[in-house]
């Protein structure tokens, strides 16, 4: 955020899942003006959004995994701008927490049959009930680094 940022300042902290239905930031618009507006918050942070759409935590979580979410995010970055703050965004990978329902409905592991996906994580040590992950391999760690990289290109834009 280089000069922009001028500490100590408040940051609009994020909610943590379920905006909206697939990758675009649709509803996140009517919560960041609340963040963003006569806060004194001087940025304004988004939840945490999956740099490739296995890392999401639900299949209603927004992500910033192709070009097409970056087009979605501006109008909502440009709002922040526009009121004061900096618009910032958490890069997230939900690991063997992901592919879980929606909070309102129930937040429990979604079949791939209805929506879910395999998780995968960086050993197959499951979280409490949720399902066994795949564990990763070194290649596919690396993969997720360069996606996390990509995703922060594209909040840039």
């Amino acid at each position: 955020m280089g000069e922009r940022w001028r500490a100590p300042a408040p940051v609009g902290l994020p909610q943590t899942r379920g905006q909206n239905t697939g990758g675009g930031a649709e509803l996140a618009l009517p919560i960041n003006p609340r963040r963003a507006k006569g806060r004194g918050a001087r940025a304004s942070q988004r939840p945490g959004r999956g740099g490739k759409p296995e890392g999401r935590i639900s299949p209603a979580d927004a992500g910033i995994w192709n070009d097409a979410h970056v087009a979605a995010w501006q109008p909502i970055t440009r709002f922040i701008a526009d009121n004061g703050s900096v618009p910032a965004i958490q890069l997230a990978h939900a690991g063997r927490k992901a592919a879980v329902d929606a909070p309102w409905r129930g937040g429990k592991p979604v079949p791939a049959a209805q929506g879910g996906w395999q998780t995968v994580a960086p050993s197959a040590t499951p979280f409490g009930t949720y399902p066994t992950p795949r564990e990763m391999t070194v290649a596919e760690i690396e993969a997720c680094v360069a996606d996390f990289r990509r995703g922060a290109e594209r909040a840039l834009d």
